[in-house]
């Protein structure tokens, strides 16, 4: 066999294993993405952006209906574009899922910013920013604030739980859309998904793990919200920067 055959075979044989590891880890990110209900597309963070010293997080806006021209039962998310099953959210799901976030991430050493401040902030923008659900807005907010990074988003279904922890007439089911923007050049730095109904044991052994976390009993849509924010969160590329120490110290 010549030199060049070999090389060739070589090359083939190196092109074939590397398509098989991208195949592999597709398929691990699908199995992932049903099994907790969290998808994580492509994100623009880099090194100098990853470390954060303060965080603002906005409540999250509501959004519901079918998409224009879009497949029916199915609503997008206006500003990431991701997709979601229909349904019914209630008023005030924005509120709770913005709070859950800034609760999660505090819990996860960022400092962020009191949602009294945040709520300050966003009464004093102008008129064409003050309601309306957009990377402008969560920047305008971060700047005026001296934050870094704002965590903004979407609920686009949160129905609560039909029964009682121990027997559901009808599951919760939630999803959300979630954006971490810069607040300096306004550019998404990451953005995720979740989307997912509870469902029983026996009918999804893959659910083991939000089964235990939930407390192996039916949760209230709040309850599996919070499940939802903690998995979307160990999927962020974010990080707490290191805190200053002060002279006393």
């Amino acid at each position: 066999m010549s030199r060049v055959t070999l090389l060739l075979a070589a090359s083939f044989v190196a092109v074939g294993m590397i398509a098989g590891c991208a195949t592999d880890q597709k398929a691990r990110r699908t199995a992932e993405a049903t099994r907790t209900g969290v998808r994580v597309p492509a994100q623009a963070v880099t090194p100098t952006d990853s470390m954060v010293s303060r965080m603002a997080v906005l409540p999250f806006a509501v959004c519901c209906g079918q998409t224009p021209g879009g497949a029916e039962g199915m609503t997008t998310d206006p500003l990431t574009g991701m997709t979601f099953a229909a349904g019914h959210t209630a008023d005030e799901a924005g509120r709770i899922v913005g709070d859950q976030f800034r609760t999660s991430l505090t819990e996860k050493g960022f400092t962020v910013l009191p949602d009294g401040m945040v709520d300050e902030a966003v009464a004093a923008l102008p008129a064409e920013l003050a309601d309306v659900y957009s990377v402008e807005r969560a920047a305008a907010v971060g700047r005026a604030l001296g934050a870094d990074v704002v965590v903004i988003g979407s609920v686009m279904r949160y129905e609560e739980l039909m029964g009682t922890p121990l027997a559901a007439e009808k599951p919760a089911s939630v999803a959300f859309a979630v954006v971490a923007v810069h607040s300096h050049n306004g550019q998404i730095l990451w953005k995720a998904k979740f989307d997912k109904t509870q469902q029983a044991l026996f009918e999804d052994l893959r659910q083991l793990g939000s089964f235990f976390e939930g407390g192996m009993v039916w949760q209230s849509a709040i309850e599996f919200a919070a499940i939802g924010v903690g998995q979307t969160l160990k999927r962020m590329p974010l990080k707490p920067a290191p805190r200053e120490r002060s002279d006393r110290e």
